[in-house]
């Protein structure tokens, strides 16, 4: 497989950079190599490889200015294999491979000498999956898709929930705050949907999946929203449309993520949060970029963002137009982020810059075990806060349960195939992506990332403090009301 590496934005008033060193056409890279370095007026910036490879279709050469966002090369694992796009004729290699020289570069690091002590390290950029081609999205619109679209918008309310007219669809046990409206051409809201009150929401086309929460007090517009089974609004937050609404004003959240109270939206341009992802309080997400008039030689940049599954922007963040958050990475408190951040990497700055190559580390399954037993000792602490008896397993790794209505249960840690001697009622978490039939036990998958059995209290409370700790499960349809527990 080709990966594409593009050229990434330095700053926000910036939108081409100048290449001061670059690769040879062929040359083989390691993870971690550096593959070509760019400057702007205020700083400088190696890129770096995150697949081990060969460079292929080189399009960039020192000395020369390349536009942000355009393709530079591309990761080939074997020096001959095709990296071209055959849906786009357009992009063809050059009949000479573009070399640097060993005087270009003497010249280039000359030139950079005075910004290389600014010099950001990140690395490559590399294709996402179209945000519609996401099977959460394409789920949604294919249900709003069977209903008809009103020629104008309809007002939903406590009062009005149940006129469908044709082009609404509601589940069982949707509840509407005091003073909250939904306004839209065309609508499905899922089974245990709750809005807050006070609260506002308009677009053309809304998908609220199951067990969706949104706070009070926020106001959420756009020409299409969508958020998935178990996301997460905040109270106060606002999805505004400033800047023009337009056929890419959308905002997606994926199933399970979290847009924090008091958060900003504008969705000019496309906003979307994948599954597990989450945006913490205060943080301000920008799709365009504009005041001075370009014909005084300003820019102006309108521009989507993405954060990708299982990424996390740090409370009063900053995110700047055309900003792609890698799978898993960490954006830290207070940041301002202008550039694409690798993914599984920990940044923070002003402008942010990567800190930390991999904010994860690889646990065995001993280490795995450790993890649990100390996630189950302090959960211990509080389930004798809510009137249990707590104690070690005699055999087993694990802790014994006695609920405040006399029922003895086990919580056991399990690392096989095999749930020889655990108790009916019991409560096991595997770490083997093992789910036999067993109607009296409750399993947690902690491989697969799946539940299997009858949900009660005691299973509820173990299944939020895991949450607690990042350790989510499907179906994301879940209500984490602390009320349904112990």
């Amino acid at each position: 497989m080709a990966h594409k590496v593009l050229i990434p934005r330095l700053n926000p008033n910036e939108d081409e950079v100048l290449v001061v060193e670059t690769l040879v056409d062929g040359d083989r890279v390691e993870v971690g190599d550096e593959l070509f370095v760019v400057e702007s007026t205020k700083a400088a910036m190696s890129v770096e490889s995150d697949f081990a490879g060969f460079v292929r279709g080189l399009a960039i050469e020192t000395g020369e200015y390349a536009h942000v966002g355009s393709i530079a090369l591309f990761i080939t694992a074997t020096p001959d294999e095709s990296y071209l796009d055959e849906d786009s004729p357009t992009q063809t290699p050059s009949d000479e491979p573009k070399k640097s020289t060993a005087k270009s570069r003497l010249l280039a690091k000359k030139r950079s000498r005075s910004t290389r002590g600014k010099k950001q390290k990140v690395g490559a950029v590399t294709d996402v999956a179209l945000a519609a081609d996401l099977d959460w999205v394409r789920s949604a619109k294919g249900e709003l898709g069977e209903l008809a679209l009103a020629e104008e918008y309809r007002d939903y309310t406590e009062d009005t929930r149940w006129d469908n007219a044709g082009c609404c669809s509601i589940g069982e046990g949707v509840t509407f705050g005091a003073g909250s409206m939904v306004r839209a051409k065309r609508l499905v809201i899922k089974d245990g949907v709750s809005i807050g009150p006070n609260t506002f929401i308009e677009g053309d086309d809304i998908f609220l999946g199951e067990f969706v929460k949104v706070g009070k007090n926020t106001s959420m517009v756009s020409v299409d929203i969508i958020l998935g089974a178990g996301a997460y609004v905040g109270h106060e937050v606002e999805v505004d449309l400033s800047g023009g609404r337009s056929g890419e004003s959308r905002f997606w959240g994926g199933p399970a993520s979290l847009i924090s109270p008091r958060c900003y939206v504008n969705t000019a341009r496309e906003v979307v949060l994948e599954t597990e992802s989450a945006l913490s309080p205060g943080v301000s997400v920008f799709t365009h970029r504009f005041w001075q008039s370009v014909l005084d030689g300003y820019d102006a940049l309108f521009a989507g963002v993405r954060l990708c599954e299982k990424s996390w922007v740090g409370s009063g963040c900053q995110v700047l137009p055309g900003v792609v958050v890698g799978h898993g990475a960490v954006v830290m408190s207070g940041s301002t982020v202008v550039d694409q951040i690798p993914p599984a990497t920990l940044c923070g700055g002003v402008p942010a810059t990567v800190i930390r190559k991999s904010v994860k580390r690889d646990l065995s399954q001993e280490d795995k075990v450790q993890v649990l037993e100390s996630i189950l000792d302090e959960f211990s602490t509080v389930l004798k806060f809510k009137g249990c008896e707590v104690g070690m397993l005699i055999t087993g790794k694990g802790i014994a349960v006695t609920t405040p209505d006399t029922v003895e249960r086990q919580i056991v840690i399990c690392t096989d195939s095999s749930l020889e001697g655990i108790l009916p009622g019991s409560i096991v978490l595997s770490l083997n992506g093992f789910l036999p039939e067993m109607t009296e036990v409750y399993i947690f998958d902690l491989v697969g990332g799946v539940v299997r059995g009858d949900e009660d209290r005691l299973v509820h409370e173990v299944r939020n403090f895991l949450r607690r700790k990042g350790i989510r499960f499907q179906p994301y349809a879940w209500d984490a009301d602390y009320r349904r527990g112990l």
